[in-house]
């Protein structure tokens, strides 16, 4: 992590992108309701051309089980975009409660850093999302979660212009 520069500009990208989904949250629940969607049509599409290609392996079924079940997660979701939301934050909550978690735990092992504060109150912030998530399912996933998405962008976007200058005071580079 010697290149601090690109730490500023990927928290300053990620903060700039938390302003838009606060701007317009159900627009941004949709956009990335969406993109999962296609996301898992086309993995599920390329995973299921790859498994025909495999000659002696023994996973062959699994992996055509998967495969389908990619396609069809994400046919539904393109087909029914406000029934993948109410999915999708739940699945986003958890992700929140694991990202919270693990920034936690990152933050302690820069104690002795400026960073270390910012890492840390990221960390609390994704929990305390995932939990106003939670508090709140599924009545108010359509914008809830492109606001908290926002939040949690920008916050990240901060912890990671901290660890930018962190790195650039040579701080971490012990």
């Amino acid at each position: 992590m010697t290149n601090w520069v690109l730490w500023l500009v990927i928290g300053g990208i990620t903060i700039v992108g938390g302003v838009f989904a606060l701007v317009n949250p159900f627009a941004a629940t949709l956009s990335v309701e969406l993109l999962v969607g296609a996301l898992f049509l086309f993995s599920g599409l390329v995973s299921f051309l790859l498994t025909f290609q495999e000659k002696d392996w023994k996973g062959v079924l699994w992996s055509l089980f998967v495969s389908i079940a990619s396609i069809i997660v994400g046919v539904m979701m393109l087909q029914n975009p406000l029934a993948g939301i109410i999915s999708l934050t739940l699945a986003i909550a958890m992700l929140f409660s694991a990202s919270g978690l693990f920034k936690i735990l990152f933050a302690f092992s820069w104690r002795d850093s400026l960073s270390f504060w910012a890492i840390l109150l990221s960390g609390i912030v994704s929990i305390v999302l995932a939990g106003i998530i939670f508090m709140n399912f599924p009545e108010s996933s359509q914008v809830t979660l492109g606001i908290l998405l926002g939040i949690d962008l920008i916050f990240y976007g901060i912890a990671f212009c901290a660890l930018a200058f962190a790195l650039k005071s040579n701080e971490l580079e012990n």
